[in-house]
């Protein structure tokens, strides 16, 4: 596949292997795979600000994940 040839390429590395979570609503949904990139540089400069992107993120995940009807609600205003 081509993203694969691209990422062996570029020498990009799995930071989470998906198929490994144990509840499958956290491998099969309409948003899987929508993976996170982070330039190696940022990593290595800037290793706070990249775990508190990912803490943000996940605290998102989790509010969405009790609220279906506001996420309901805001993906129908934004997708008419």
């Amino acid at each position: 596949a081509l993203a694969v040839e691209a990422a062996r390429r570029s020498g990009a590395e799995v930071a989470v292997e998906l198929d490994d979570l144990p509840d499958p609503a956290h491998r099969i949904n309409n948003g899987t795979p929508r993976p996170i990139t982070v330039h190696q540089d940022l990593l290595d400069e800037h290793p706070g600000l990249v775990d508190r992107f990912l803490a943000v993120l996940l605290r998102a995940a989790d509010w969405a994940a009790d609220r279906p009807d506001e996420v309901d609600r805001i993906l129908g205003a934004e997708t008419g």
